[in-house]
Parts: structure tokens; sequence; C-alpha cells
């Protein structure tokens, strides 16, 4: 995510040797000459519409648990950290690789900037950290690969479990909701679309197998940036850490593949969608299911066929206008993973005179 420039607006800057801060004004231009940059830990821009609208204090004290975590286990961090709160276009708290800053941003839905939940704080400083302790691991090349986003991902909630060991990760980031996601599901790596979603598969695999830190440096220093070597790593057999794991496709029967799944139905014609499963996830998963929500608006889902290999379904519509976001969720037993489909009405199909 790009974000603008954000103006020198350091508060103060935090020392290595303790947790307290050299106090400076808002909007000074430079350091303080007092300050040994050598030292150094990180440099703190808070914009004007934050000021007094989080804890700053606590701030602090969280960035420096995670600089101390951090250097314990994966060496000495040589660079100051930009960390940035608030501004113009600050749209999502999170590592920007490009820019190689942390931000927190405010929405509706978010807690003072972001910066009341340690784990959220700690996550985000692991990716800064390591990308400048490992600058190779940050390339946009690098990036480029879904799994190698997804073992960012699963390391850096493993270092924010690690500061903060329970159950859940980012209590206190949302207004409406208790915390982001679970750290242990039950979810299937290999059936997941998304570096955070297939991330939060591999770190319930590495929270369970006892991962500590130190084994993660370990693994960093081997270039075990596969899941398929970090699964041996931690001497896993669940097929869905494999290169052979079980796989699900969504295969549109009438209407052109969509990388997005973004179709439309019409009124006079159903959109068929093929879910075609590969041999490994019906060994896996025997009583693998494709659910549909019951609170579907404006479409309406019904089997066709009965082959559980690629099963079937008809989607169906009796509206003019209008599109919906429809999930689809995979099942054995538990939730193994999900789809987004985009639906939109075809109106130009709706307005096609009946033959």
């Amino acid at each position: 995510m790009d974000t603008p420039h954000l103006p020198r607006l350091t508060a103060c800057v935090l020392l290595a040797s303790a947790l307290s801060c050299i106090p400076r004004a808002y909007n000074s231009p430079e350091p303080s000459s007092t300050v040994q940059q050598t030292t150094v830990k990180f440099a703190l821009q808070i914009h004007p519409d934050a000021v007094g609208q989080f804890n700053e204090f606590r701030l602090r004290q969280t960035i420096a648990k995670a600089f101390e975590s951090f250097e314990r286990s994966f060496g000495a961090a040589a660079e100051v950290l930009d960390i940035a709160v608030g501004g113009q276009g600050c749209l999502r708290t999170g590592y920007q690789f490009e820019s190689k800053k942390v931000v927190f941003c405010n929405n509706t839905n978010t807690r003072a900037y972001g910066t009341d939940s340690e784990d959220v704080i700690h996550h985000e400083v692991f990716h800064a950290l390591l990308c400048r302790s490992s600058p190779e691991l940050c390339t946009p090349e690098f990036l480029k690969s879904e799994e190698k986003t997804a073992i960012h991902e699963a390391f850096a909630d493993v270092f924010a479990h690690a500061l903060n060991p329970d159950e859940s990760f980012g209590e206190n980031f949302y207004k409406d909701l208790p915390f982001v996601r679970k750290y242990r599901t039950r979810l299937c790596y290999s059936m997941l679309e998304g570096e955070h979603a297939k991330g939060n598969a591999l770190v319930s695999a590495l929270l369970e197998s006892k991962v500590a830190l130190s084994s993660v440096a370990d693994w960093l220093k081997k270039d075990f940036f596969t899941v398929d070597k970090i699964a041996s790593a931690i001497a896993s057999t669940d097929s869905c850490l494999r290169p052979s794991g079980p796989r699900v496709e969504v295969v549109p029967l009438n209407a052109a593949a969509s990388k997005l799944n973004r179709y439309r139905v019409g009124q006079l014609k159903p959109l068929q969608l093929s879910f075609r499963t590969n041999p490994e996830l019906l060994k896996r998963f025997p009583s693998f299911e494709v659910r549909w929500p019951a609170s579907m608006q404006l479409f309406r889902a019904d089997s066709k066929g009965t082959d559980r290999m690629n099963p079937v379904f008809e989607i169906s519509t009796q509206a003019s206008k209008g599109w919906e976001k429809v999930t689809v969720e995979f099942w054995s037993e538990t939730l193994l993973a999900s789809r987004a489909l985009y639906l939109a009405v075809d109106s130009e199909d709706a307005r096609s005179p009946t033959p």
C-alpha cells in the first residue's frame, strides 16, 4: 500500500538503553543534538491529527519490547526504524515494504489508530526488523510469491505469539470485534487463497509444534522460505503443507474464467460453477462438502449432479440489478477454506424478452 510522504513530526526517539524517550517539540526540523545516533532504535512520526488520540508511552514500550525480543533471537537491528501514526492518505495499519515504514492508521472500525493492540504492533515491527536484517527477503521480486508472503505473515504471528502467548491475535484492534483472528485453526494451507489466510494456517502448525524463535532464526539462515521445508523441519505429516496437498478450483462451465471470481448471473442464464478437487482432497477429507451461505440476498445456489470430485452448482437470480459478495465454504467436519465470489446481476439479460 502506498502512503504519501509524511513530514517530520517526530515527538521523540527511543534509546536502546532505556524505555524512556527524549521529548522534543512537534514539528522540530532535526533531532536533538544530545541524542547519540548510534543508539537510536526508531524514529516516531506523529501527525497532528493523531496527537492525544492514543497512548504514546504505551506504544513506545510495546515497540521497545519487540526490539528487545527480535535482537535477542535474530540479531541487532542496525538501521533506525521509521514509524508513523496518522496522516493524510494513511489507509491501513501495517508495514510498508516499499517505503520501509510501519504506519498506524485510523478508520471507523479501528481503535486508537491501531496502537491499542500489542499483537499488531509486535507483528508489524517484526516485518520491519526482518526486512532490515535480511533485505533479500523483502524485495519486490521475492514478495511476488504468495507462498513467501504467507511465510512472512506466519513468522510475524509466531513472533507476536511468543511475546503474548494466548489464543487470539489482535485483541483491542477493532472497535466491534474481540480480536483479528485465532492463532490456531483447522484450515488447510493448500486449499486457501491469500497470504494472510495461508499464513494463518501455517502458524497453526508452527504453534502446534511449539516452534521457538531461535528455530525460526535458524531457518532463515538456511533459506527455509518454502512451506515444504518448514513442514519437514517440524516433522509435520499434514498433507495440506505439501506441494501435492488437497486443492479445489472454481471453474465456470458457461462463462469465461475470472481470476478474481467475478461473474454475471442473468435471469435467463444462470451461472454454472464446478468445484474441481484433486484426489488428495478426498483422500485427506472424505466428507468434503461445499456450503453456500443461507443469507444470500440476490442469488440462490442449487446442486447439480452427483460427482463428488467435481461438484457442480447452478447460480440463479430473480433480481433485475445489483451485486453481492458470496463466501463459499469448504467443510469436512470443520471449516477447511473458503472462496469469495463477486456476483452481479446481468441487467442486459434481465431486459431480454422471454422466448
